[in-house]
């Protein structure tokens, strides 16, 4: 993966998914940033939400890779 690649994790509280994706990353060495929704004002919320929306993700987390939302697959099989 590319030095300039910034990859953000938008989860949930209590979001075991979102656990699991946070341990992946880990275990992979990338570095990422995560915010929960619960901490995002609400027009940070609705741009997330409608960004994955837009690409037919329907549940959580949201993975985004220089601001795309992307899998999670497309950001572990980057080596």
């Amino acid at each position: 993966m590319e030095e300039t690649e910034t990859i953000t994790v938008i989860g949930a509280p209590n979001c075991s998914k979102c656990t699991t994706v946070k341990r992946l990353l880990e275990d992979k060495g990338i570095t990422f940033m995560y915010y929960s929704m619960t901490d995002l004002d609400e027009s940070a919320r609705f741009n997330y939400m409608n960004a994955a929306r837009d690409k037919g993700q329907r549940s959580m987390p949201i993975v985004l890779k220089n601001n795309d939302v992307v899998t999670l697959e497309e950001v572990l099989n980057e080596d």
